[in-house]
């Protein structure tokens, strides 16, 4: 777990995310902990290379709508595939659970990442990408 708390407090690159993930964390507002929710690591080598979560959705009314938070992959990890199986875990576990789960994304390079992942646009304000089991 130090790893983990000393990689988040090092937030880099304008992944202003990291810090809210820690603050979240920190503060109990969000510890992934309510049911359904999860907030799984990638390691290589025994480093942490990434994490993601997984949450209801607080953006949205539909009781069965969950959300992906907070992808992070180190700057040494990018482009190696530690990513994709974080995500696609994730949906695997929201399978059942969810009927939907929605994320919003600021980059091109980010949305790309998630539309070959069959995530599709969405046109929405809190939420730029939708993936239905």
């Amino acid at each position: 777990m130090r790893g983990w708390f000393r990689c988040m407090t090092r937030p880099r690159n304008g992944f202003n995310f990291v810090a809210r993930l820690l603050r979240d964390w920190v503060s109990g507002s969000n510890t992934f902990s309510q049911p359904d929710e999860r907030l799984v690591e990638a390691f290589r080598e025994d480093r942490l290379v990434g994490f993601c979560g997984l949450n209801r959705d607080p953006y949205t009314a539909q009781s069965a709508a969950g959300r992906l938070r907070h992808l992070y992959v180190s700057r040494m990890a990018r482009q190696s595939g530690a990513g994709s199986p974080l995500v696609r875990h994730l949906l695997g576990e929201a399978r059942g659970v969810f009927k939907i789960v929605r994320l919003r994304s600021d980059s091109r390079e980010a949305a790309r990442f998630y539309e070959h992942l069959r995530f599709r646009r969405a046109e929405e304000e809190s939420a730029t990408h939708l993936w239905m089991p």
